[in-house]
């Protein structure tokens, strides 16, 4: 709360500061508004990419399918009313006319076992949904992480990019009042003035490409592409918990693919027992009856009667024996594949937390070598400037620092790709 604070008090100094009296007090009011408003923080955007993430609403309206499919065969195992009302004339006799009601109720009765089984079934089926969700909600998640800390990275870059852009400003004024003076030669102003124009195009290549990544942010948070954001959060240190085999066995009970595998296992035995239920013959228990006006005088008007319905079709040439066989080699691929992905999961997570402490490495070598590499060129200027050294040195140290912005981005880039990838290799929920 307390950083906040300061923060916002800079951010009206700021103004205040650089515009003058351009903006009334008001105006400045509604500027610091809007930038409290665009402020984002990591935590804020995988909140919103929970809820608006397209992927994670579609894998929200799977579920929803797969539940109403669910209750749909649940309504199958009551009883079914129908009934036939139909009006007409006799041909022989007196010229009556006639109303007949022929109302029923049929509850299936061989037909709970099968559809027990297409139950249990449809709520497997949601349930992989749930770990569909899950997937989806953890590869969004990863996606935002990369996708914000590499942002972070960048802005870091852009800021350097515009120093160095200033400090070359001021060598190309240097040097070319050296060459005014007779001291250096125009060739030495040609070499600056190519060195500036790199830096300007390797900065506005920067902001373009900041500016792709906020774009690419705004969309899987399911918001507008040009829509405003200021990122306001460091990146967070890498998190490595645990034992390697602690990792795999956690890994193994989170990770959605290892449930979904299960849960088709047992998905697949059951529509196999399925089409084995379908050779069973469909009896249900009825209820008749028949209640008519003015019917011929040899049948009752009105009368109701209870009996037993079925319906048998053992002729249909293996064809429900066939389909169960099919089911059942779908299950037994799936057992194949589960012990594959076993293997995976323990070479992702094995990978993933070698990563990361390689890449912390990586991170702490690249902002060093920035900062080594700056100062350097800073005292090789300032030596150029005192005569001691020659524009070559101060060109080579300027070489080495570009190099070292770009190998910084780099670590950082890679180290928040390598703690995403290994939340996702464990499974990790958010």
């Amino acid at each position: 709360m307390l950083r906040k604070t300061v923060q916002s008090v800079l951010i009206i100094i700021l103004i205040l500061l650089n515009m003058g009296s351009t903006y009334s007090a008001e105006e400045v009011q509604q500027l610091t508004l809007r930038e409290a408003q665009t402020r984002l923080s990591l935590p804020e955007a995988q909140e919103i990419a929970l809820k608006q993430n397209p992927e994670v609403r579609e894998a929200y309206l799977e579920i929803k399918k797969s539940e109403s499919h669910l209750r749909s065969i649940i309504a199958q195992r009551y009883p079914q009313a129908f009934a036939a009302i139909f009006g007409g004339q006799q041909m022989t006799g007196n010229d009556w006319k006639d109303f007949v009601v022929v109302p029923g109720v049929y509850q299936p009765v061989t037909q709970q076992y099968r559809l027990g089984l297409m139950t249990r079934e449809a709520r497997i089926q949601v349930e992989v949904s749930r770990q569909r969700l899950r997937l989806a909600k953890q590869r969004t998640i990863a996606n935002i992480r990369i996708n914000y800390l590499s942002m972070l990275a960048l802005q870091s870059s852009i800021t350097s990019l515009q120093e160095n852009l200033d400090f070359l400003g001021e060598l190309e004024r240097y040097v070319a009042s050296e060459v005014r003076k007779g001291a250096a030669l125009e060739v030495d102003a040609l070499l600056v003035r190519a060195r500036v124009a790199r830096a300007d195009f390797e900065l506005a290549h920067a902001k373009d490409d900041l500016t792709t990544l906020m774009q690419t942010l705004n969309r899987m948070l399911g918001r507008a592409p040009r829509s405003e954001m200021v990122l306001v959060d460091q990146a967070p240190s890498p998190i490595v918990e645990g034992d390697e085999d602690t990792a795999i066995d956690g890994a193994f009970a989170k990770r959605p693919e290892m449930s979904e595998i299960k849960l088709n296992i047992r998905r697949y035995n059951l529509e196999s027992r399925i089409q084995l239920a379908g050779y069973i013959p469909d009896v249900g228990i009825g209820i008749l009856g028949a209640f008519s006006n003015n019917f011929d005088i040899g049948i009752p008007r009105n009368f109701a009667s209870v009996g037993f319905l079925g319906t048998w079709t053992p002729w249909d040439s293996g064809t429900r024996m066939h389909l169960s066989r099919e089911q059942q080699s779908a299950m037994r691929q799936e057992g194949v594949r589960l012990n594959d992905l076993a293997n995976g999961v323990s070479i992702d997570v094995d990978k993933a937390r070698r990563a990361v402490r390689v890449s912390e490495k990586e991170a702490k070598s690249g902002e060093l070598a920035e900062l080594s590499s700056k100062e350097e060129l800073r005292v090789i200027h300032r030596r150029f400037t005192s005569g001691a050294a020659l524009l070559k040195d101060v060109l080579e140290a300027h070489s080495a620092y570009m190099k070292a912005i770009a190998d910084n981005v780099k670590a950082k880039t890679d180290i928040a790709t390598a703690q995403a990838q290994l939340d996702e290799a464990l499974g990790r929920d958010f």
